[in-house]
Formats: structure tokens, C-alpha cells, sequence
């Protein structure tokens, strides 16, 4: 079986290649986008390429589309893909609003490596059984 292809889509350097270096480690092919626009671009690309991302890592707040706006896009694009949202800017009761409402999943920043496995490890065997169910 291939490695899952997770898309860490984070505009700080130092934060996305944390991230990128963590999911390698954990055995994961990780694609990096700077902002919005390269992040859309590389889902649609992929996706049409027949080698779609198995997971997202969004940054809500990046330049150009921020989080929230790329998620729309791909709504509208029908491109849904299992994501995971990562923000500094949101306080606990709006992230158990999201998650509650159906939303994707969602980080705080800061988290330990750990947790940030953890919680894509989960949304990955989510994304599986949802597959398996399906077929």
C-alpha cells in the first residue's frame, strides 16, 4: 500500500516544515502549499491527475484565500477532501461549535507533535471507513 498524501497548506515557513517533518516521520508523503491559491491549485491539480490528497492540513488564516475561503472553493468545485484545520486564532467554545455543527476537524495552536499525529491518524481511519462503508 502507498504512503497517504497529506497536503499541509500553512503560510509561517517554520510551522509548515514542523509540521512536514513530524508526518514524514510518521511515515506519511506530505505536499506543502504557502497560501490559499497554491492550495486549491495543488488539490484540483492532483485530484485531476488521478494522485488526489488524502488529507488536508488548513491554516485558517493565510494570505490570499484564507482557510475558510479555500474550504468554499473546494465546495464548490466538489472537491471535498478530509481536513483538518489548524488556527491560533479561535477560542475553545467557537472550535467545539464547529465540530459539533459537522465542520472539520480542528487544532489550536500551539499543539505537541503528539496530538497533531494523533488527531490526523484519526481523521485518516475516519476518512477509510467512511470508503469502506460506501462500497
Amino acid at each position: 500500500m502507498s504512503k497517504r498524501k497529506i497536503l499541509i497548506a500553512e503560510d509561517e515557513k517554520y510551522t509548515r516544515n514542523t509540521l512536514s517533518f513530524v508526518l514524514e516521520n510518521a511515515g506519511y508523503q506530505v505536499v506543502e502549499a504557502k497560501n490559499g491559491q497554491e492550495t486549491l491549485h495543488l488539490i484540483l491539480q492532483m485530484k485531476q491527475s488521478g494522485h488526489p490528497i488524502d488529507l488536508l492540513i488548513l491554516d485558517i488564516e493565510m494570505s490570499g484565500l484564507t482557510g475558510w475561503q479555500v474550504l468554499d472553493e473546494l465546495r464548490r468545485h466538489q472537491a471535498s477532501i478530509p481536513t483538518i484545520v489548524i488556527t491560533g486564532l479561535i477560542d475553545e467554545q467557537m472550535l467545539q461549535r464547529i465540530r459539533n455543527n459537522g465542520g472539520p476537524e480542528c487544532l489550536k495552536k500551539p499543539f505537541e507533535p503528539k496530538e497533531f499525529t494523533a488527531c490526523v491518524s484519526r481523521a485518516l481511519k475516519e476518512q477509510t471507513q467512511l470508503k469502506e462503508k460506501s462500497n
